[in-house]
């Protein structure tokens, strides 16, 4: 005859030990938790859940005393709304091996790079003022000279103009350039 009283508790009442214990604990935790033995027993229940998921009693602890408002009238209601509020969702069973990624899917290769709002050419954001290459914020005139077009901009707005002014500064820098011969393109109100 086998003795029953001896007998390994099966895994759903070491749930429940486990989760009155730590219910029995929260109060030494956070004392604005503490539960009575009626309140621990009412809320095992609820812990269970937590545990076959995975929960360890220090990770519910955490969950239960995160964000405590200042003063708790009802801990049992608050830990019974935090725990029906808070528990996680079941885990999804895998359906197989994750499927290989489509070689006709395109891909991002290497970094991003701006191009000029004008002729599309790539290159540095410091190098484009206003969206423009060099080359296409400068025009050529007729007799061979050559005027720079942003300084015409005669629509441009004094945060604009401070915009293009901090633009021309970085691109100079970059072509180690003294940036006071940029600060010249940039029109005054």
């Amino acid at each position: 005859m086998i003795d029953l009283r001896r007998t390994v508790p099966t895994a759903p009442d070491t749930h429940r030990a486990t989760a009155y214990r730590t219910l029995a604990r929260l109060g030494r935790v956070e004392p604005r938790l503490t539960l009575s033995d009626a309140d621990c027993n009412a809320l095992t229940d609820l812990v269970v859940p937590w545990l076959e998921r995975g929960a360890t009693p220090v990770s519910l602890v955490q969950a239960l005393t995160a964000g405590l408002p200042d003063a708790v009238h009802v801990p049992r209601g608050l830990v019974a709304r935090r725990l029906r509020d808070k528990l996680s969702p079941l885990p999804m069973p895998s359906t197989g091996p994750e499927p290989a990624p489509d070689a006709s899917a395109p891909r991002l290769v290497g970094r991003l790079m701006p191009e000029c709002t004008e002729c599309g050419v790539p290159g540095r954001p410091a190098a484009f003022v206003g969206g423009l290459c060099r080359g296409c914020r400068t025009v050529a005139q007729p007799g061979g000279t050559r005027r720079n077009v942003v300084r015409e901009a005669s629509s441009v707005t004094l945060p604009r103009a401070a915009a293009l002014a901090r633009d021309a500064v970085l691109a100079a820098r970059d072509r180690g350039q003294p940036a006071t011969s940029c600060t010249e393109s940039v029109p005054h109100p």
